[in-house]
């Protein structure tokens, strides 16, 4: 059997939080942040797949997103 796997439209956005020291006592802000906006793609069989982008871009992210490892 040939399988491919395709994803669409993944959007992600988190709450932003200030205050806090090291980590405590923080406050969500009410805000949101995009992470991901409207990310589509495919992997077709025998192909490599490369995410690439600079530290901050999302790449974690959607791998997460993509193995259903979010909230």
């Amino acid at each position: 059997p040939v399988t491919s796997f395709a994803w669409r439209n993944i959007t992600m956005e988190v709450a932003l939080k200030s205050g806090g020291v090291f980590g405590f006592f923080e406050r969500k802000t009410g805000e949101y942040r995009k992470i991901l906006d409207s990310v589509s793609g495919f992997v077709l069989p025998g192909e490599v797949l490369y995410i690439m982008g600079p530290s901050g871009a999302g790449k974690s992210t959607m791998l997460d997103a993509l193995a259903d490892r979010v909230k």
